[in-house]
């Protein structure tokens, strides 16, 4: 046999055994980042009860210790998998006001009642409704995402990426994204709805009687509604942005800035 021969015979079995080594490659790095991202957040005491994949983000819920964690990913081209931990953020779910489904600057709700949702069973609740507003009639999307609002000086807002690049609408990739962003949407407005319950039991317990605040709490309350007005302000001026951006209707702006000055003290 030739060398010629040879070297032919051994590039046609390198090519052949090489794209199966790079996949065991890539499937190998994919799930040590996976791992990384637990371990990570099991040393900060975080029980992953569900989790959201999405290619420019991970969301992870922690229904056990209301927290949620949020780590945004580097972008293509750059490798996703060498995303510091470092850009891990926390945020707490007892304190999400407010959530939006938005596609290309356009809320998107459906009139419907989710039934089954994880996250409003562990909260309480058997499902969430949503509001409702027209889709773009676009065959294209080019952006996808869940925004919340939270009544946290910190986090005032955090907007989790679904889609950032352009897919068929009638595609089944989408469809199959758009679902699964749905479904984060469902799990947090599950929760918003619980938020609201636990503020209104709050606000009508009475006061125990013959108790009387003392100077330090009294100032503490009195700095509390400051604070909690200034959140609100805060979360309006959030919703005005999003008006501004043709993301709210008027409608739907004037009545969650109704909502919100009536909870102001």
């Amino acid at each position: 046999m030739s060398f010629w021969v040879v070297l032919l015979l051994l590039v046609s079995i390198g090519c052949i055994i090489l794209p199966f080594k790079l996949e065991a490659a890539n499937k190998r790095k994919t799930r040590e980042f996976e791992e990384l991202i637990t371990q990570t957040l099991y040393q900060k005491g975080f029980s992953i009860d569900k989790k959201y994949e999405f290619t420019p983000c991970r969301v992870l819920l922690d229904y056990q210790h209301r927290r949620g964690a949020f780590l945004p990913l580097l972008a293509l081209p750059q490798d996703y998998r060498k995303t510091p931990m470092s850009a891990m953020q926390l945020f707490p779910l007892d304190q999400i006001t407010e959530c939006a489904l938005v596609q290309d600057g356009t809320m998107v709700h459906h009139d419907a009642v989710i039934a089954g949702m994880a996250g409003a069973a562990l909260f309480g609740l058997g499902g969430a409704v949503a509001g409702s507003t027209a889709m773009s009639n676009a065959e294209h999307v080019g952006h996808l995402s869940v925004r919340l609002f939270l009544d946290n000086q910190s986090i005032p807002s955090l907007t989790v990426t679904a889609l950032n690049t352009s897919m068929i609408k009638s595609s089944d990739d989408f469809l199959k994204l758009f679902d699964n962003t749905q479904q984060l949407y469902n799990e947090f407005e599950g929760i918003v709805r619980m938020n609201r319950r636990t503020l209104e039991a709050r606000e009508k317990q009475p006061m125990p009687l013959g108790s009387a605040p003392a100077d330090n709490a009294a100032a503490a309350t009195a700095q509390a509604k400051v604070d909690g007005n200034a959140r609100i302000l805060e979360q309006i001026k959030h919703l005005a942005a999003m008006h501004t951006e043709g993301i709210l209707t008027d409608e739907e702006f004037a009545k969650k800035k109704t909502m919100l000055l009536d909870r102001m003290i």
